[in-house]
């Protein structure tokens, strides 16, 4: 009798390991390799010209290790001060203000345009 108990404790242990590749990912979709959505860049904020408007395009200037260009802000960018989630009002008023020297930006690769806008002191 003791073995029957035994047999029927280790059934749901059974079941779990005979399931248990059915619950992992495919190994060819593990397998695949990582695609780079974004470009991210961190510039002083002396090598960076805001736009008046989110509809603008935002210009880095020549600096070292950087190459000048304009990009324009995506209609979903989203912006944020010292890592709390803005306007973009917000973030041109701060930025402005001078306390902020790094500027984080992310630009869609193929697109070119910016997607987020990040300010810190």
């Amino acid at each position: 009798m003791s073995r029957l108990l035994q047999c029927r404790s280790l059934l749901p242990v059974a079941w779990l390991l005979l399931a248990a590749p059915a619950l992992l990912p495919p190994a060819a979709e593990a397998a695949r390799p990582w695609r780079v959505l974004e470009d991210s860049f961190e510039l002083a904020a002396s090598n960076v010209r805001l736009p008046d408007r989110a509809s603008g395009a935002l210009q880095v200037l020549e600096c070292d290790g950087c190459k000048a260009g304009r990009f324009g802000l995506a209609d979903d960018a989203r912006f944020s001060v010292a890592g709390e989630v803005v306007t973009y009002s917000e973030l041109l008023t701060a930025f402005r203000g001078g306390r902020y020297r790094s500027v984080y930006v992310d630009v869609r690769r193929g697109v070119g345009e910016v997607s987020r806008v990040r300010i810190f002191p």
